[in-house]
């Protein structure tokens, strides 16, 4: 377990070499709640890293038109638990897997399951996570958003 604090500063170590390694291609912002006390709060360590990755790599950086911005939040919600929520304009998750079909590299990907196998572990910690395709008006992927709920 880590706080909030740490975690974000872990976050932002990792999204500030990610942007270097990919030439500045994407932004990215982190809000947190003003509720939220960051400095005692505890969360699982590294547990939004995985998603922040596979916002960048699926989503953000296979994006050819428009800004690419990825957007991570702490919220407190009145249950007492924590939304970390990480959102991205990406391309959207099914055209991410039409991209990995199509791809000479067919190596299976095993961060999600990890992720849910390393979540699941921590019992009643997490009260688990959702992956939502977001779509405009027309119908089009306009990006992915994943709510990971911790309770406090």
């Amino acid at each position: 377990m880590t706080t909030i604090d740490e975690e974000i500063k872990m976050l932002k170590d990792y999204l500030d070499l990610e942007a270097l390694r990919f030439d500045h291609n994407f932004s990215y912002e982190i809000i947190v709640d003003e509720q939220l006390d960051i400095h005692s709060t505890e969360i699982p360590c590294m547990a939004l890293q995985p998603f922040v990755e596979n916002a960048i790599i699926h989503g953000l950086l296979p994006k050819t038109d428009g800004e690419r911005k990825l957007v991570v939040s702490f919220k407190k919600e009145n249950d007492n638990s924590l939304l970390c929520i990480v959102d991205d304009n990406g391309i959207g998750r099914i055209a991410a897997s039409e991209r990995n079909k199509n791809s000479l590299r067919h190596k299976k990907s095993r961060g999600m399951e990890i992720t849910s196998l390393r979540l699941n572990a921590l019992g009643n910690k997490t009260k688990g996570y959702q992956i939502i395709d977001k779509k405009d008006a027309n119908g089009r992927p306009e990006g992915t958003t994943v709510v990971l709920k911790l309770n406090l």
